[in-house]
């Protein structure tokens, strides 16, 4: 069960890749839903509608094996309806996501940033996710740099002692 959730996430996040690549490449907003036992990627047309994406291998409709199911998690931060479709716009400048893949034995959160890098991280418990609200996310980073600008002041004292041991990586 272990490989075929790997496997399941892996393709996904390949998908998910492809989608906010492409999304670019033709400069129209694409999007993906999940309804438990399978996703569907999707094209907005002119006249604002959603169409299932059916030109495409990678983005054509997929069903997870039985036993897994998928759920969109967050979409910038905060939860999904079940009937959402995430989107991937044009200009390439994504909210950050997260979908998850669960099946008894283990749960796989798919990720994306707004740069669309995409990660996989897996839980063997069998327990759901919990994602951190967004709120909850800045209010963690204030407390690391405490609104002092700590952080900027250990970065740039880390590119001195770069700049020290091996100025070349400036090239």
């Amino acid at each position: 069960e272990r490989r075929s959730a790997e496997r399941e996430s892996r393709r996904l996040a390949g998908a998910l890749e492809h989608a906010a690549a492409l999304a670019q490449w033709r400069s129209e907003l694409l999007g993906i839903s999940a309804d438990g036992a399978a996703y569907r990627f999707w094209r907005r047309g002119e006249d604002g509608r959603w169409s299932s994406v059916d030109d495409d291998d990678v983005l054509a409709p997929h069903a997870l094996p039985s036993a897994f199911t998928i759920r969109l998690a967050s979409y910038a931060g905060a939860p999904v309806a079940e009937d959402a479709i995430l989107p991937f716009r044009p200009s390439g400048r994504n909210e950050p996501y997260a979908l998850e893949l669960a099946s008894p034995a283990w749960s796989q959160i798919v990720t994306g940033d707004p740069l669309n890098r995409v990660q996989v991280a897996a839980q063997s418990t069998g327990d759901r996710l919990r994602l951190v609200g967004a709120n909850l996310a800045e209010h963690t980073a204030r407390q690391y740099d405490g609104g002092t600008g700590k952080g900027e002041r250990l970065w740039q004292a880390m590119l001195r002692k770069l700049d020290r041991v091996d100025p070349s990586y400036r090239d």
